[in-house]
């Protein structure tokens, strides 16, 4: 999926901030239903900080052009150490799945 990687202070926040420890699960590369953008459509499992052993699994989306979802590709990719594939603009579904990483 290609983008166009942005600063800090061009993306924003859409939740509070947390600590979630997450895991890749599974990672596709897909194109949006509503918009027809391309995207990449993961399954997360997240550990519970209050209940120790406790884990949801959730869908998450990365999308394109898409002012909504810019914090969440940007963040993804530093919680995971995949900087150098944000800074390329260029995200690979395969290389997602198994990276860990902790969700703020």
């Amino acid at each position: 999926m290609k983008f166009k990687p942005k600063t800090e202070e061009e993306v924003k926040r859409l939740f509070d901030k947390g600590n979630y420890r997450f895991t890749v699960m599974d990672a596709k590369e897909t194109t949006s239903k509503t918009s027809g953008r391309p995207m990449i459509e993961l399954e997360l499992e997240l550990q519970h900080s209050n209940f120790a052993g406790k884990t949801n699994r959730i869908k998450c989306y990365l999308m394109t052009e898409e002012p909504n979802f810019e914090f969440l590709i940007r963040h993804f990719c530093y919680a995971v150490g995949m900087v150098d594939a944000y800074e390329s603009g260029n995200l690979n579904a395969s290389s997602l799945i198994g990276k860990e990483g902790i969700a703020l």
